[in-house]
């Protein structure tokens, strides 16, 4: 019942999240120029009710940060749709 939107930065995430309203936010935490958690820490300060519905991943061997929903890769369609549930309900 939701749509995706593919973006290939965190700036340009940020941008499509002044714009518009999302539900929930998947990022990966490696990203090239700002990374995952500064991602996450931007949209804490700016959309501080969308904070909790961020989806961290990972293919390298992190722990996730705490309080965050985290997916390591690879990950199934069924564990994202799992995840994803949990924080848009």
């Amino acid at each position: 019942g939701h749509e995706g939107l593919a973006v290939l930065s965190a700036e340009r995430a940020i941008a499509k999240l002044e714009c518009e309203g999302f539900d929930a936010v998947i990022c990966d935490l490696v990203m090239p120029g700002m990374n995952g958690t500064a991602l996450l820490e931007v949209i804490r300060d700016r959309w501080p009710e969308l904070h909790s519905r961020v989806i961290l991943m990972s293919g390298y061997d992190q722990q996730p940060l705490p309080g965050t929903r985290f997916l390591r890769k690879p990950f199934t369609r069924d564990q994202l749709l799992e995840v994803l549930r949990a924080v848009v309900t």
